[in-house]
């Protein structure tokens, strides 16, 4: 009995001193922190630009350049852009979070985007922002951003064009003649040949 006590007690403070050395692990090794997001650059300029005229493709410059990456990325050293179609987006500041879910707020890592916009007149902002979708500032204390005017043009239609009958590759009604009296003058021909030869 006096040995199953023992080996009892021994079990308890071996399972205290593991249960010890665990906590000093754990409070050892701190939790990794993600890394801090790439500051703002505050002497960029940015322009947006339909890429050729009547398209919908908006094409934005960034001088010096940056690294530009989707947020699904998810690179704290990157940023990326915000489409503000046909929307206002002179109340926001830099600092603000452009919001997600508006249709009207396109979010790219795509500095030369088709926004497959309908026909007609469209106003286009362009603003940077940060990983976390906060709008950029530059050195005076404004948004990084640039506004393109677009005036869309509808695809052209093209008008099918009805297949050609079957006339063997002859152009017209008048080749045809051509060719049919060729045919018969050659059949009289040759029926001419006949008779001579019998004739004889």
């Amino acid at each position: 009995m006096q040995r199953l006590m023992i080996a009892a007690l021994a079990a308890v403070l071996l399972l205290a001193g593991l249960a010890s050395t665990s906590t000093r692990v754990s409070a050892q090794s701190p939790t990794p922190t993600a890394p801090p997001l790439a500051a703002c650059p505050t002497a960029v300029t940015m322009t947006a630009a339909p890429a050729a005229a009547g398209s919908s493709v908006v094409a934005v410059t960034l001088t010096p350049s940056i690294l530009i990456k989707a947020a699904a990325a998810a690179d704290p050293q990157s940023f990326h852009v915000h489409y503000y179609v046909d929307t206002d987006a002179s109340a926001l500041k830099p600092g603000d979070v452009i919001p997600a879910g508006n249709p009207a707020i396109v979010h790219s890592g795509d500095t030369n985007l088709n926004l497959n916009l309908p026909a007609g007149p469209h106003r286009v902002t362009v603003v940077l922002a940060q990983l976390n979708h906060a709008a950029c500032g530059d050195a005076t204390g404004k948004v990084v951003a640039a506004t393109a005017a677009l005036n869309v043009v509808a695809a052209a239609q093209v008008t099918p064009v009805a297949p050609k009958t079957g006339n063997a590759g002859l152009a017209s009604g008048t080749s045809s003649m051509a060719v049919l009296g060729l045919l018969v003058a050659a059949a009289a021909v040759l029926g001419a040949r006949r008779i001579a030869g019998r004739t004889r």
